[in-house]
């Protein structure tokens, strides 16, 4: 999904927000894995990021939140992980950083819902 925000006499700015789920080996963990040991294992670039333990609630199912800082050539990014019915499923939001950004987030953040 994309929106854009803003006023449109000053500019606009794009907002995506994702949530995928790949049908790759990366995307379908072993039953009963442990979702923190299986992101450092296949996103060991993110490593330093990864919590130690599920750090938020969404829709009263513990996820994995991991914010990455923005960079010259990047915007920062969250990125939020959780395992659904054995597959796991990615949401990422850009450009945290600006507030704009952070309440639209927010607001569909506030409604998600995992539905089997």
């Amino acid at each position: 999904m994309q929106a854009f925000l803003g006023d449109p006499d000053e500019g606009l700015s794009g907002v995506p927000f994702s949530v995928v789920h790949y049908d790759s080996w990366a995307f379908h963990p072993p039953a009963g894995v442990d979702i923190i040991s299986w992101l450092n294992d296949q996103w060991s670039y993110l490593s330093e990021y990864i919590p130690s333990e599920p750090n938020a609630i969404i829709d009263e199912v513990p996820v994995v939140w991991v914010g990455v800082p923005g960079s010259p050539m990047a915007p920062s990014s969250d990125e939020i992980y959780v395992i659904w019915n054995d597959l796991l499923i990615s949401i990422t939001m850009l450009d945290m950083d600006a507030d704009m950004h952070r309440e639209f987030y927010e607001q569909i953040l506030s409604t998600f819902q995992f539905i089997d």
